[in-house]
């Protein structure tokens, strides 16, 4: 139904849990961040996540090697996906972002 297809947009769950059969809801999505880190050794990438406004269940997941590829070398279309640039990092606070605009804008507004 609708209706599920709208919660299940906007819920915030483990992809992994949920394959293994288990349950589980966060109410923020640093929450389900720090749960994949601890429990399972998987990362989000936060970039990605905020400018491209992904539910849990679109975010992709990776691991600690894989994210660090991701940040330096971007990733390639997939599918529907389009390619995702290289994601450049705030030379002070280290922080990735997801364009060289949205990095700018982090300089002006904090540095």
């Amino acid at each position: 139904s609708v209706y599920e297809r709208y919660m299940r947009k906007t819920a915030i769950f483990c992809k992994p849990c949920e394959k293994e059969g288990r349950e589980t809801r966060f109410k923020r999505m640093h929450q389900l961040s720090s749960h994949l880190e601890r429990e399972h050794k998987l990362y989000l990438c936060f970039a990605c996540v905020n400018a491209r406004k992904q539910s849990a269940e679109e975010a992709e997941l990776y691991t600690r090697r894989a994210l660090e590829h991701h940040f330096k070398y971007g990733t390639e279309a997939r599918g529907n996906e389009p390619a995702i640039a290289p994601h450049p990092h705030c030379q002070f606070c280290k922080e990735p972002y997801f364009s060289k605009d949205e990095l700018f804008a982090h300089m002006e507004s904090a540095h």
